[in-house]
Formats: structure tokens, sequence, C-alpha cells
């Protein structure tokens, strides 16, 4: 996949679902998860194939931070680069929904990615 194919699913799902992906956990902590609840998916998530979610899900891993997904070879996000993936599971994690749209700008911006 390309950076650019990997950013238009990223940024039409993000602004298309518009809630994070995440659960409160056995400590009462919030965590953000690839697939959430109500069938939500993070940046990553939304990358990432039914098929190989299962391989995580199954390897209990839905909590793994980005730079361990590839460990596992997911076929899904060859091509991309740990840094680009890790900036855009970010922009999911640590802004607010409503800046979403600016922060996916600035994404492609640097990236040197169309913004269509």
């Amino acid at each position: 996949m390309t950076e650019q194919e990997a950013f238009n699913i990223v940024k039409n799902h993000l602004l298309t679902q518009m809630t994070k992906s995440m659960e409160e956990n056995e400590f009462g902590d919030t965590q953000c998860l690839y697939r959430g609840p109500l069938g939500t998916k993070c940046a990553i998530g939304a990358l990432i194939t039914d098929e190989e979610y299962k391989k995580i899900e199954d390897a209990r891993c839905k909590d793994l931070k980005v730079y361990e997904v590839e460990d596992l070879q997911i076929v899904s996000l060859q091509g991309l680069t740990i840094d680009f993936l890790e900036e855009l599971q970010i922009i999911h994690d640590h802004y607010e929904v409503q800046d979403w749209k600016n922060q996916l700008e600035t994404f492609a911006e640097k990236y040197n990615l169309q913004y269509e």
C-alpha cells in the first residue's frame, strides 16, 4: 500500500467515524483500540483487514503498539514506515475528534500527500 492510499483510507475513515475507538480497561483507564466497541476502528485499525486483525486478536495483542504490529507481518501495512503509522495513530489517540481534520491536513503537507 502506498502512503497516499493509506492516508486516504485513514482520513476518510476517521472523518466519517468521528469518534475514537476506545474502551475502559479493568483498571478504569481508557485505552485506544485497533477495533473497538460498536465497530469503531482507530487509524491503524482502518488499514488492517478483518483476516489480519484476527491474527492480532487471536494472539491477544489487540492493544499492541504500532511498531509491534509490523513484527506480525501484517500485509496491509507493508510499504508503510513505522514513523508514518505512528503519526497517524497519534492523530487518533492524542487529539480531540474536532481537531482531526486540521491534524490530517498538516500530516498530508508533511508527507507531500494530496488532501482530497
